[in-house]
């Protein structure tokens, strides 16, 4: 595994470092989404903690990983501050930009829990090559860095992570062109959905296994972990590939439910179990996470989800598949 670690406490010693963003959600409930000229009527809006960095974060922490949050936010944005906290996440990393806004999520929700996003990134574009520096420096090789496409100055921050030999899990989201420019080599496990991986590829297939037969022959010494909403997740090392099916609930809210699937995986692996039963845990942290409206709110407790994997068929899992 590229995870090689034996398990341990519920807290683990190695450090996992998420340098990303962090955003105010302010989520509008709609009765449909609107075509273009139309005018939709809100029927309600809420205000949550949000970013794919922060809800990385906070599921990571949840699930029982040692966890510390890097990023910017703006003056107003402070209150993230103390989300982060509450849920166990060190946010000493974290920078207030003055004169910035924190950035902002608009979010319209469907009654079906679908969700479209109008993303502002505000003060995640301030992260600087000096920042980050200075925030690996308390971190050494072996130690877990989660990232996104977010937050600026990616390229810097990969390769100053792979320098100190660091394992990287990287969730290229929002895809954007200059992600094809990335040396992904450098990246222990790559996490992405279907569309995603396709756009990487440079192909339109939408066959995951050919998918993952084409990335294995680009990138042989990387990772895969390739999620398939509805249809649970996949994952590629090498000449191993397994897929674990998804949990089967009703939906009411499916924002943050990959960033919640991707802070499980990442604090599975890290604590010794299996990329099997990583993913399991992951699909069932997810599931739970669609039943609760909002992203970083809605992340299950370690607990819970142990509980909820205690009432799920086992044969469900297939651990191993021929490419």
């Amino acid at each position: 595994s590229p995870f090689p670690l034996p398990s341990t406490p519920r807290r683990h010693c190695m450090k996992t470092l998420i340098f990303g963003s962090l955003n105010q959600d302010i989520v509008y409930d709609v009765d449909h989404f609107g075509q273009p000229g139309e005018t939709t009527k809100a029927l309600h809006i809420s205000k949550y903690p949000g970013g794919k960095g922060l809800n990385q974060a906070i599921a990571a922490s949840k699930a029982g990983s040692n966890v510390h949050m890097a990023g910017c936010i703006g003056p107003e944005g402070t209150w993230l501050l103390n989300e982060l906290e509450t849920a166990g996440v060190n946010a000493t990393h974290i920078r207030i930009v003055p004169d910035t806004a924190t950035g902002t999520a608009i979010i319209e929700r469907d009654p079906a829990g679908a969700n479209r996003i109008l993303l502002d990134p505000g003060a995640n574009n301030c992260c600087t090559p000096e920042q980050i520096r200075e925030t690996l420096a308390g971190f050494e090789a072996g130690d877990l860095l989660i990232c996104q496409n977010e937050i600026s100055h990616l390229t810097s921050l990969l390769e100053q992570a792979k320098a100190k030999r660091m394992r990287i899990l990287f969730n290229p989201a929002p895809m954007t062109p200059d992600i094809l420019d990335l040396d992904l080599r450098e990246v222990t496990w790559l996490a992405v959905n279907e569309s995603e991986c396709a756009r990487l590829l440079g192909c339109t297939c939408d066959d995951p296994m050919q998918l993952c037969r084409l990335f294995r022959q680009r990138y042989p010494e990387t990772g895969l972990v390739l999620t398939l909403g509805s249809r649970g997740s996949l994952s590629l090392q090498g000449q191993s590939l397994c897929r674990v099916p998804s949990c089967c609930v009703q939906a009411v809210d499916t924002t943050g439910a990959g960033d919640t699937w991707l802070g499980y995986f990442a604090d599975g692996c890290s604590r010794g179990l299996s990329v099997p039963d990583s993913m399991m845990r992951a699909n069932a942290a997810a599931a739970l996470s669609v039943q609760v409206a909002g992203a970083a709110s809605s992340i299950p407790s370690d607990r819970e989800v142990s509980a909820f994997l205690a009432q799920q068929p086992m044969e469900s899992v297939i651990t191993e598949l021929e490419l």
